[in-house]
């Protein structure tokens, strides 16, 4: 907590909160509320419900900030969180600042990505949709959460869409809406395949931006003669080697591959178990639990004895490096 506290104190945030929200009549100042908020997160993430009723009373933060747990309740928790929305692009341009003044970060090169959060029970229906649930449940509403971050993970910024949004239709206005208010430099953007169309890759050529982003995979048939071949693959790590390939049509674009060391054989083994997999998903539709669990026995099993027979005639050096597979405690309920 204390930690927490000086680390409030190293970003300025308690000089940023009481310009942004100077004191007024209210007995606790908004500024302490919300160091309350961030430093509880940063120690014991929970709700604002456990930060009123539990976790703030056995903290050191009264002595620290002289705010008595009675002062400290659910609303005007969330009435600090309405107070702070308004403020949120100050608060991001101050961080950014600040990260600069601290660490010495770069933001030369940017990663975008899109991930989603989900309501139980009343949300606002203006931005709660039922959407591509990340979570696995298309049976809540939800909202898509759109992040920015260095390439040491540092955020720079973030927006929220409604949850029915693709993640493809957002590139546009994020990268507008980023550049806006940090500056366009000359910087490189890095996204997922989610984010691939032509309307998006020929506006980023346009504008003259620098970008990388992930190729589908029935988008690397064009580029299939040169990946076959075994020329120009350069090692980045032990595991994993790369190649850059140029545009069969010999424009400005290149295709940058990755794969792991000895893919060929790990490739067949990964396919070869997903469609197992499939086949027995099949099978188990209409079988009970006991069923179930014995034909699980006996392929376990199968594929023991037959990794054993094929791990027999290795040297014990090549046996040690190969994959192991490890059974998970299961959770209790």
């Amino acid at each position: 907590m204390w930690l927490g506290r000086q680390l409030w104190q190293a970003l300025r945030l308690d000089e940023l909160f009481e310009a942004l929200l100077p004191r007024g009549r209210e007995s606790v100042a908004w500024a302490d509320v919300i160091s309350i908020l961030v430093i509880g997160r940063l120690c014991e993430p929970s709700s604002e419900l456990h930060v009123a009723e539990q976790w703030y009373r056995t903290s050191a933060l009264e002595d620290l900030l002289g705010v008595a747990p009675q002062q400290l309740y659910e609303e005007r928790l969330y009435r600090a969180l309405d107070r702070l929305l308004p403020h949120k692009e100050a608060i991001e341009a101050h961080l950014v600042k600040r990260f600069g003044e601290l660490f010495d970060l770069d933001y030369d090169l940017l990663l975008y990505d899109v991930t989603s959060t989900y309501f139980e029970g009343v949300a606002d229906p203006a931005i709660a949709k039922r959407g591509y649930s990340r979570d696995h449940r298309p049976d809540c509403v939800q909202v898509n959460i759109a992040l920015v971050v260095t390439r040491d993970g540092m955020p720079l910024g973030y927006e929220i869409f409604p949850g029915n949004t693709t993640d493809v239709t957002t590139v546009e206005q994020i990268v507008s809406g980023m550049e806006a208010r940090f500056g366009k430099a000359n910087r490189v953007w890095v996204m997922d395949r989610g984010m691939v169309s032509r309307e998006n890759v020929a506006w980023l050529k346009e504008t003259g931006r620098r970008y990388v982003i992930g190729t589908p995979k029935a988008e690397l048939k064009r580029w299939a003669k040169q990946i076959e071949e075994r020329t120009d693959w350069r090692h980045i790590r032990d595991d994993v080697e790369v190649k850059l390939c140029r545009s069969p049509e010999g424009t400005r674009r290149f295709c940058c591959v990755a794969r792991p060391v000895g893919s060929r054989k790990s490739g067949r083994c990964t396919i070869g178990s997903r469609r197992a997999s499939i086949r027995r998903s099949r099978a188990w539709s209409g079988a009970s639990r006991r069923a179930r669990s014995r034909s699980i026995g006996a392929s376990s099993n199968a594929r023991s004895d037959a990794c054993s027979n094929a791990t027999a005639g290795l040297p014990a050096d090549s046996r040690s490096r190969l994959p192991t597979t490890r059974r998970m405690p299961r959770e209790s309920a």
